[in-house]
């Protein structure tokens, strides 16, 4: 790619994710936090690695992140296979802003922060993009706002624990016989910054606010009960913050495999320009099967927390 193209990642943000035996469930589309009660119509095993740093301001701007993405899946009662490895930086949303998170709630308008990384780092239209923390939640606890808690019968009040981040894509290759789609979701519980245009680098510390009037969630109170044994404040990258960008949940979401062709084809860095033979800078993405229609893969959540992890991570 030419210089005014090259997007430079951090060796933190990184995570792979390993999923065997994920059911697929008829008639799920993963609107609902939990899957639907319906027969399994596949079973799929996932192993991908995506580079979401929750830590610094990158992502208040830069929409392109890198993903390495596998999954085989088979169909039940001796279903087909469908198999794709797909390897890409992908847009999620539109560069050079983002929009609010689920506090103080999905689908306000977007927030433009300033020019990307690559300059003409590509669009995505279809999803939801990110959705990251910003002062608005912050407005809506004070407010004492309520949100639906899908663990919970009732409206319950926004705490500074759900200050999360969400990363919607919804990515393509289609030509030389192959349509391939693939709109996953990235979720973290426990990011460690938030948006805000009055600090230094736009950028403020969630944990700071459990030591102010926001002070509520469960994870505050993990924090203020490590000042209360210390005396100390619990600082964003102090092992002992519960605000580490730790806990994620990775779903391969919307996923489908329509293959006429050869089952390896060429794209560029974006996944673009599908060629059946290599060209300068091309990636290889193979992909064999046919999905029929599309399934909805869940994948898993984990908590990537140990002894002495700490943001950034």
């Amino acid at each position: 790619m030419p210089d005014h193209s090259h997007r430079h990642e951090d060796h933190v943000g990184h995570k792979v994710l390993v999923v065997n035996n994920s059911n697929v469930i008829q008639g799920d589309n993963g609107t609902s936090f939990f899957p639907p009660q319906g027969p399994t119509i596949a079973v799929c095993d996932v192993l991908l690695k995506f580079h979401q740093g929750t830590h610094s301001p990158d992502a208040f701007t830069n929409n392109v992140h890198e993903l390495l993405f596998n999954q085989r899946c088979v169909g039940s009662n001796g279903g087909p296979v469908t198999e794709a490895r797909y390897n890409a930086m992908i847009p999620l949303g539109r560069p050079g802003g983002f929009s609010p998170s689920e506090c103080p709630g999905f689908g306000r308008p977007f927030i433009n922060v300033a020019p990307p990384v690559p300059a003409d780092s590509p669009s995505d239209t279809r999803s939801l993009g990110r959705l990251i923390a910003e002062t608005g939640c912050i407005d809506a606890i004070r407010e004492g706002r309520t949100h639906f808690d899908p663990l919970y019968p009732n409206p319950v009040p926004f705490t500074v624990s759900d200050m999360d981040d969400f990363w919607f894509s919804d990515v393509q290759v289609t030509g030389s016989g192959l349509d391939f789609h693939l709109a996953p979701l990235f979720y973290v519980v426990n990011p460690s910054r938030y948006y805000d245009p009055s600090l230094p680098n736009r950028m403020g510390r969630i944990v700071d606010l459990c030591y102010t009037d926001l002070a509520g969630g469960d994870y505050c109170a993990e924090a203020r009960q490590v000042t209360q044994q210390t005396g100390q404040q619990v600082g964003w990258n102090d092992p002992r913050s519960p605000f580490k960008g730790t806990l994620r949940e990775y779903r391969p979401g919307t996923f489908s495999v329509r293959n006429s062709g050869p089952s390896t084809v060429y794209t560029d860095v974006y996944g673009r320009n599908a060629s059946t033979t290599p060209f300068p800078g091309s990636i290889e993405q193979y992909s064999t099967g046919n999905t029929g229609s599309e399934m909805y893969v869940r994948g898993s959540i984990k908590d990537y927390a140990a002894t002495g992890v700490h943001a950034p991570n």
